[in-house]
């Protein structure tokens, strides 16, 4: 499974064009606690709704997209997801998306505010290494070989403080 993330400053205006560029076929996702019709919309409110938090990059874009040999790539997609909310506490923050296939392959980005309510911000320390660890955790629960990493030692370290020592 590959991710990626930026943390994002500004309107969202930028952001929310690339998501919906005519090179993919464009779907848009229902998102949580948003209320715009339109992606633009979408991510314009969640750039306002993190004004009261200390940071000067709001929001955070993250994207997945499964492994091809992994016949339910929509489950594994669902499971990323829950993963990735509960690593980094976002369970709950508001978040809008879209999916996109591309030559006939499905991947899902989603932005985030990273502002809480209480004027925090979510913890996003080592994110690279923690969305590999999610990553490795789907891959490995739809039966699928360790993929290599530089960062297999971390990893490693970071499940079994999980719990995970499958």
């Amino acid at each position: 499974m590959i991710s990626g993330a930026t943390r994002g400053t500004g309107t969202g205006n930028a952001l929310a064009r690339h998501l919906m560029k005519d090179e993919n076929e464009v779907i848009l996702l229902p998102g949580r606690g948003l209320g715009s019709a339109s992606l633009q919309g979408r991510v314009v409110e969640l750039v306002a709704l993190s004004a009261g938090g200390r940071t000067g990059r709001p929001v955070y874009h993250v994207h997945c997209s499964p492994d091809p040999s992994i016949p339910d790539e929509a489950a594994a997609r669902a499971r990323f997801w829950m993963l990735f909310e509960a690593e980094f506490g976002m369970e709950g923050q508001p978040w809008c998306g879209v999916e996109h296939v591309k030559k006939d392959r499905r991947h899902e980005h989603r932005v985030y505010t990273v502002a809480k309510p209480d004027g925090g911000v979510v913890d996003l320390r080592f994110d690279f290494i923690r969305r590999e660890k999610i990553a490795r955790v789907v891959e490995y629960e739809h039966g699928m070989a360790p993929v290599p990493s530089k960062h297999a030692r971390a990893i490693v370290a970071a499940l079994r403080r999980d719990g995970r020592n499958d």
